[in-house]
């Protein structure tokens, strides 16, 4: 099948990014503490496994988001689909990064110098991929689309 879609958002959103939210369902479904600590030093909380519900309901948005990626976008070359669907989980991430601002800000370390490995490994990967998905959304690097497919 001939593709309107560059090679790099088919590399980005068809391998990198449903290994990456497979491996955010892995850790918060089977390893919560660690999943924990990488938004919040374990020297200011420690896992309330009451809570654990909220990292399976988490773990479900991460699955989802690898399937809908690594399936969804692998069943059509539609410049349409793969806009929608990026668009859609452009929401996503910006709670995300809001989620990542505002636990900073309650922690009191929005000051980059207080910044640990693990709060930029959380931080890089997000501000990467909403980057992507804005630019897909906005059609860069796209080429026209040969489709006949009616539009509603």
């Amino acid at each position: 099948m001939s593709s309107n879609i560059p090679a790099f958002y088919r590399f980005i959103l068809l391998w990198v990014e449903p290994i990456s939210s497979a491996l955010g369902a892995y850790l918060t479904l089977a390893a919560p503490d660690t999943y924990l600590n990488s938004y919040i030093p374990r020297t200011m909380t420690v896992r309330n496994p009451m809570q654990d519900m909220i990292f399976n309901q988490l773990g479900a948005a991460f699955f989802y988001v690898a399937t809908s990626q690594g399936i969804l976008l692998r069943y059509t070359y539609d410049i349409g689909v793969w806009k929608i669907v990026n668009g859609c989980l452009l929401g996503w991430d910006f709670i995300l990064l809001y989620s990542w601002w505002s636990g900073m800000q309650m922690q009191g370390r929005l000051d980059p110098a207080t910044w640990r490995s693990e709060d930029m490994s959380a931080l890089v990967p997000i501000l990467f991929i909403t980057a992507v998905r804005a630019a897909i959304v906005a059609g860069v690097g796209m080429r026209a689309s040969k489709s006949n497919a009616k539009k509603r």
